[in-house]
């Protein structure tokens, strides 16, 4: 006997469903212990007939037998062979053989009817009790509080930890709005350095203004990037500035909901803490399931780009664009039918690297800067690293140029190699500051 219904099984094991399929409808006729042993039978007024359920406790390992009409098996919980009886669905159906009982045993169990008066918490439907029933009660006493302290210590360590997650990233949200909401900092400076214009040079790392926003006007210290030049540095202020204006409301709602999940986190584990039964547990893990879910502190990775598409596009100084092939595959592509005959073609010597073009302007010759620019880009994109090529300030080479008239495909070879008729060549020392002026125009 059990003082409260069981959960069903989130799956039914096959023996429920052929007993739900013989007996529903059915009515219980008789119920009797078989020959004094632990073997119970059910009897069964079906529409089919007569059934019996035998519940066999012979072992440590009962066995529910559903048994037909004819006497034959319909249905096992457990289909196994136990010396000469055979339980399978289809054999005939014989009780387990009585065992003679001790004498010992027998004296002990004359009369086995020990009564035990009722307890408050777990009330027996009779005033008096059998033994077996009132040890019944007993245990299942003791499991369920077992179940309910791991349920709740379990559910207690993840609401701790989400609490302790949801802390450090509301700590960070906050850290990134106040840097956010200091962008007006940022708006300042960028008014000092346009004030300042005419002092500003390229290559300067730092310069002291006065603040005059500021009481007093005393000197502010305004880092620069040496490798651009004044308008570009002003610009950068500016940008900074709009970036982080735009990113304080979005900061702010995150803020907002953050804070009112930690405070329904922490409402549960007090819930919890109070809660002494299981049903409630339960609740407060439907609950709590959204909040349990993987929290990260860290910034989510954006998505990463498709691979772009067509020849990086750059321009040069005197407005000469200047494209440059992304794979072998493209730069054919770029050299035999994307340019012209009189636009220029650049590749580092003897080594493997990208192919640059100079597109011709109509009545202009190339600059002698230009050609230096493509010569950089030529060799910055030929190095190894990506976006270590940084680490290459210095690197020098020979980068041959040609009219791409002059350039030919040999039969036969792999994908961007190819032969010049003539060509000239520049020997060329990668510069950082020239470099970043060509490559700001990146698309």
């Amino acid at each position: 006997m059990v003082w409260e219904r069981p959960q069903a099984l989130p799956t039914p094991p096959p023996f429920s469903e052929a007993a739900r399929k013989h007996l529903k409808g059915s009515r219980l006729e008789s119920v009797r212990q078989v020959s004094g042993d632990r073997v119970l039978e059910l009897s069964f007024a079906a529409k089919e007939g007569a059934l019996s359920l035998v519940l066999e406790m012979a072992s440590s390992r009962g066995q529910l037998v559903l048994v037909g009409p004819d006497r034959r098996i319909l249905a096992t919980l457990h289909s196994l062979r136990r010396g000469p009886r055979e339980l399978s669905v289809g054999e005939a159906y014989r009780f387990p053989e009585a065992k003679a009982q001790p004498s010992l045993l027998k004296s002990i169990t004359e009369n086995p009817w020990r009564y035990l008066q009722p307890t408050v918490d777990s009330p027996p439907p009779e005033p008096n009790a059998p033994l077996h029933f009132a040890l019944g009660a007993h245990y299942f006493r003791l499991e369920k509080e077992s179940v309910l302290r791991e349920r709740k210590a379990a559910l207690s360590s993840s609401l701790r930890k989400g609490i302790a997650k949801r802390s450090e990233l509301l700590r960070k949200v906050h850290e990134d709005l106040a840097r956010a909401e200091a962008g007006e900092e940022l708006r300042q400076k960028g008014e000092l350095l346009k004030g300042a214009f005419g002092r500003l040079r390229r290559g300067m790392s730092s310069i002291e203004l006065p603040d005059y926003f500021q009481p007093g006007c005393e000197n502010v210290r305004i880092e620069l990037d040496p490798a651009l030049g004044p308008e570009k540095n002003v610009e950068r202020y500016f940008k900074r500035y709009k970036k982080a204006r735009r990113a304080v409301p979005f900061l702010r709602e995150r803020l907002a909901l953050k804070e009112k999940e930690l405070g329904r986190v922490r409402e549960l584990l007090d819930l919890l803490e109070a809660s002494d039964d299981l049903d409630g547990v339960s609740r407060i893990e439907a609950e709590a399931k959204p909040f349990l879910a993987r929290v990260s502190t860290r910034k989510p990775k954006e998505a990463k780009a498709a691979p772009p598409r067509g020849p990086r596009r750059f321009l040069s100084t005197g407005g000469f664009e200047i494209l440059v092939g992304r794979s072998s595959k493209e730069n054919d592509e770029l050299t035999f039918r994307l340019a012209r005959g009189n636009d220029l073609f650049f590749h580092v010597s003897g080594r493997p690297g990208p192919h640059v073009i100079v597109r011709a302007v109509p009545q202009k010759t190339f600059p002698l800067e230009a050609l230096l620019e493509a010569a950089q880009v030529a060799l910055y994109y030929s190095l190894p690293g990506g976006s270590q090529r940084h680490a290459h300030e210095g690197a020098v080479a020979e980068v041959e140029y040609a009219p791409v008239k002059f350039v030919r495909k040999p039969r036969g070879a792999k994908p961007g190699m190819v032969l010049l008729t003539t060509h000239k060549t520049l020997r060329v020392r990668l510069e950082s500051a020239r470099l970043r002026k060509i490559l700001e125009g990146d698309d």
